[in-house]
């Protein structure tokens, strides 16, 4: 699972790794900075870089 938690004002920083490895093995994922409270809409740069390393196609 991949989980990414923003470092804004209203962000959950950590949290959401922290809470979904409550509920599942293997969690990846971290704080995204820049950003305020969604990071798919503010931040999608990061994103496509963190999903081809998560499914395993690095560097495609």
């Amino acid at each position: 699972m991949l989980a990414h938690g923003d470092d804004g004002s209203f962000g959950r920083g950590l949290e959401c790794v922290e809470s979904l490895r409550r509920v599942a093995e293997d969690v990846h994922g971290g704080v995204v900075e820049a950003c305020g409270y969604g990071p798919p809409e503010e931040r999608p740069d990061v994103l496509s870089e963190e999903l081809p390393r998560f499914f395993g196609k690095a560097g495609a």
